[in-house]
């Protein structure tokens, strides 16, 4: 039979009744799937506005962005954004116009002044303290209190996530101009990783500038920043996540622990890679008869045997007994004095106190395991004094002995 339509007929009428009876089926499920997005949309949007009223965020908290940038070209090393002044967990960053954390210096340098470089990582930047709190900064003072006759400069020309790679890169770019007369590097065991040729690793990674990566940190950087509700959850879920496993810590984090993992090949390449960028710096010191200093820090499941079982008990690491025996600060140490350079391992003074004394703990961050607190900086600082126990006497230029 032909049907001559002269308006519009509803497609569901010419349709089987099954097949009208699941087209109905479908727009049921959509509703109620609409109707539970809105209903989840708006609790999360009360629940934004509860935190927004009773515990406001700071915006900026978690933030690096406004005073660090990776470099867009392979190798994609990490720089501090010169002339940035900005907060980061809750303390103020002070980036001068070289690049370094800390106040403006004068180029080129005054005379009867004693400069010391010093390049590191986040540690050595001075995570989560201000910015006359990192031991580079106190250590100045130090200097200054004790020596006379002559000022000491201590320029700290750390970044956030830096590795050795980054530190060569900044002292390939910046240290002539700088004029140091000392060089320290501030070493993390964390840093024993299998460098590449170029020196990238880890952040510096191919795969952390895919597409879908670069997408989910400014996705994760938008919300920090525009979200209170999820700020507040942050931390505290990250942790949670660890701490129950949903989250494989020792996966996520074993790359940064190879150094005080069992023996194995990873193990062997990264110690082999890291001799060689040390050697990089240690020459680059050398052909500048620029002394070099490299200072060791310790993790905190290193203080102890108890310090050890916890992190491994709560977060699932697969962490050797020879990390509590100091097993690789000799092996630095080992490769150091071969390198020309002097060393300080700061595991056996860290030991004097109490763990909680040392790394880095305030109402969001319970549980640093590499951070310092301010007195781990300030103990830091009197380390490095009293093993350059000479300084006092050094001409204020290393070129005066040439």
């Amino acid at each position: 039979m032909r049907i001559i339509d002269s308006g519009r007929v509803a497609l569901h009428l010419l349709l089987p009744s099954k097949a009208r009876d699941l087209e109905i089926h479908s727009m049921r499920h959509i509703r109620r799937l609409l109707a539970a997005l809105t209903g989840a949309l708006l609790a999360v949007a009360s629940l934004e506005v509860s935190i927004r009223f009773l515990e406001p965020q700071d915006a900026t908290y978690w933030d690096s962005s406004k005073f660090r940038r990776l470099l867009t070209t392979t190798p994609h090393f990490v720089e501090n954004i010169p002339n940035a002044q900005s907060t980061f967990l809750g303390a103020p960053v002070s980036i001068n116009d070289m690049g370094l954390r800390g106040p403006h210096i004068d180029l080129p340098k005054p005379l009867k002044t004693f400069r010391i470089l010093v390049v590191g990582d986040s540690i050595t930047f001075g995570y989560g303290v201000g910015n006359t709190e990192p031991y580079p900064a106190l250590l100045e003072s130090v200097l200054n209190g004790k020596c006379h006759g002559t000022h000491y400069e201590v320029l700290n020309g750390a970044t956030l996530g830096g590795g050795l790679g980054d530190y060569f890169h900044f002292l390939t770019t910046k240290a002539d101009e700088l004029q140091a007369d000392l060089l320290i590097v501030g070493v993390a065991i964390n840093d024993i990783l299998p460098y590449t040729d170029s020196g990238a690793t880890g952040e510096h990674d191919p795969k952390s500038f895919s597409p879908q990566s670069r997408r989910t940190r400014r996705l994760n950087r938008f919300l920090l920043t525009h979200s209170h509700l999820y700020s507040f959850i942050y931390a505290r879920t990250k942790s949670s996540l660890y701490a129950t496993h949903f989250i494989d810590m020792d996966r996520e984090q074993g790359w940064n622990l190879l150094a005080l993992r069992d023996p194995s090949d990873d193990q062997i390449v990264a110690w082999d890679k890291t001799t060689i960028m040390l050697s990089k710096i240690t020459a680059f010191g050398s052909a500048r008869h620029l002394p070099v200093l490299v200072l060791s820090f310790p993790l905190r499941l290193q203080m102890s045997l108890d310090q050890l079982e916890y992190y491994r008990k709560k977060y699932g690491l697969n962490i050797s007994a020879s990390a509590v025996d100091g097993s690789p600060q000799r092996r630095l140490n080992d490769i150091s004095r071969h390198l020309g350079a002097r060393f300080l391992d700061l595991l056996p003074i860290f030991r004097r106190y109490v763990p909680e004394a040392v790394f880095l703990h305030n109402d969001r961050i319970s549980d640093d395991a590499s951070h310092l607190s301010p007195l781990g900086h300030l103990i830091t600082a009197e380390a490095i004094s009293d093993t350059l126990h000479d300084v006092c006497d050094l001409p204020t230029s290393t070129r005066d002995r040439m």
